[in-house]
Order: C-alpha cells, then structure tokens, then sequence
C-alpha cells in the first residue's frame, strides 16, 4: 500500500555517504597543500587509513578521485589541478598543491569519527579487544570492552600478544589493518592467537598458546559458547647462557 517501506534504509545511500565522508575526513586531517603528490599514492595512503576500503571492488578509484576533488575544494575553496605536462599516466600525474602529511601531525580525531560510521554502514562488528603496541612492536591486549565477545568468558586477558587473527600472523600490520581483519559482519566468527606468559618453571617461564574463535558482537553478550578455546604450553628458553 501506500508509504510501503517509507522510513527504511538503503544501505547502498547509506554506504555512499559514509564513503565520501570518510574522504573528506582523509582530505582534512592527513593532506595539506605544502608539496606535490601522485594521485596513486594518495589513493594508497587514504587505504592505509581505511583498509575496509583497501580493494577497488569497496572503492572505485575514481570515485575516490571525483571525492577528493570535491573534498579539496570544500576545504581550499579552489579545484585540485593536476601537472599535466609530464608524460605519464593520468594516475602518476602529480597534484599540484596537495601533499600527504607526515603521521605525527595528522589530527586523528575526525579519521576515527569516520571509521566508526564507515563501519557502521558496513555493518561490520568486532570482538572488543582493544590492542596497544609493546615496546618490541606487538600488539598486547590492553582493555577488553565489558560485556563484549572478548570478554565474555575470560578467554583473553590483559596482556596477551595477538600473534595471527584468522590464521594469519598480525607481524608487520599497522593497527589499521589488525582492526580490518577482526572486524567482519555480525555473527560471524573470528579466530585469534594469542600468547600468554604463565607461572616460571623449573625449565625456565612457560607461555601457553591459545587460539580462541570469537563470535563478532558490537552488543553486549552474555557468556556462553560464544569463543572456543584451544591452548598448548610451550617452555619459552630464558635460562642463562653458559
């Protein structure tokens, strides 16, 4: 009848808007107009920001480009200008006026605002395990959100070293990309390895291996079969040498 499904989403709309969003933060808080940049790598840096984008079949590379310009635009009030005067592809045409920053200026607070609503409209969900790096470059567990998946029944704890999520070893990911490989729809399942230091032994500190699947939940769960777990100790060698 009339009005039939007035009032509902459409996921497409919705998934565009969080894309050009997500852009117009990137625009905002990682480029500025000191330098010169290729169109790739700015596309590539962008990714870096956004993995959930990483592939042309989430994002087109010239939508990306059609955003950007727009994005520019909004912030400079003049259209980004390419050097057309060099004889290559369009794509390794440098910007003119239009440089990726540096990480330690980039203000992050309106990337992670965008994220959360690329996400959303992704309906992508995670476990809430929130990492941290040690000082030899992991990622340890640093907080596990109440009533979350990963916290639920006491699988993963404080301090654990995520060695792989879903079969694939997290050394050399930025952040970024561990937070892209755990996030998935919800319901779905998500394996993590992680490595947890015991008790000393005679033999020198044992560290047990886990591997715990975890169902992908942003809404607080109750404590049941949502996580499996499979561990094995193994001695780690810290005895003296000689």
């Amino acid at each position: 009848g009339a009005g039939r499904g007035a009032g509902r989403e459409d996921p497409a709309k919705t998934l565009r808007s969080a894309i050009a969003t997500a852009v117009e933060a990137f625009a905002n808080s990682a480029l500025d107009q000191e330098g010169s940049a290729t169109f790739q790598e700015v596309l590539a840096a962008f990714r870096l920001h956004f993995p959930l984008l990483a592939s042309d079949d989430r994002l087109e590379p010239a939508l990306f480009g059609r955003l950007l310009a727009q994005s520019y635009f909004d912030k400079y009030r003049e259209p980004l200008s390419r050097n057309t005067s060099a004889r290559v592809p369009r794509a390794q045409q440098e910007y003119l006026r239009l440089r990726v920053k540096s990480a330690g200026p980039v203000d992050a607070t309106q990337l992670n605002e965008a994220k959360v609503t690329l996400r959303r409209a992704m309906k992508m969900e995670g476990v809430g395990v929130l990492v941290k790096r040690t000082p030899g470059g992991e990622f340890a567990v640093a907080t596990l959100l109440p009533g979350s998946p990963g916290a639920a029944n006491g699988n993963i704890l404080p301090g654990d070293v995520i060695l792989a999520v879903g079969g694939e070893e997290v050394a050399g990911m930025t952040p970024q990309e561990l937070a892209a490989k755990v996030l998935g729809p919800r319901g779905s399942f998500v394996s993590l390895t992680l490595r947890r230091h015991a008790l000393e032994s005679e033999d020198g500190s044992l560290e047990r291996v886990l591997s715990v699947r975890l169902k992908r939940s942003d809404a607080a769960v109750a404590p049941d079969s949502l996580a499996d777990v499979q561990s094995v100790a193994r001695a780690a060698d810290k005895r003296p040498v000689g």
